[in-house]
């Protein structure tokens, strides 16, 4: 098994997602999922909102991730769906 730390402050300081075997990730606290799309936290809930939409971005980068684990509601099984442009372009303003 490999195991990969992969930074993702902004809800909370040390904040951490971990990816298993490159295509599992485990999110913990970094972001959440509706109907199968990612999600930020509100702005208030973040300890750094600029840093939480930063890690939103680091993570749409990773490359060969099939399955997301959250710490809210739930998984998604198609990582591309959950990050589609559409839905985040928005974290470049």
């Amino acid at each position: 098994m490999e195991l990969r730390p992969v930074p993702t402050p902004g809800h909370t300081a040390g904040a951490t997602c971990y990816l298993v075997n490159d295509k599992y990730l485990f999110t913990g606290d970094a972001m959440s999922l509706y109907n199968g799309y990612a999600e930020p936290f509100p702005r208030f809930i973040n300890k750094s909102a600029r840093k939480a939409r930063k890690s939103i971005k680091n993570i749409m980068e990773l490359e060969g991730v099939q399955y997301i684990f959250t710490g809210h509601h739930g998984y998604a099984d198609d990582f591309s769906r959950a990050f589609s442009k559409e839905k985040f372009g928005h974290l470049d303003d």
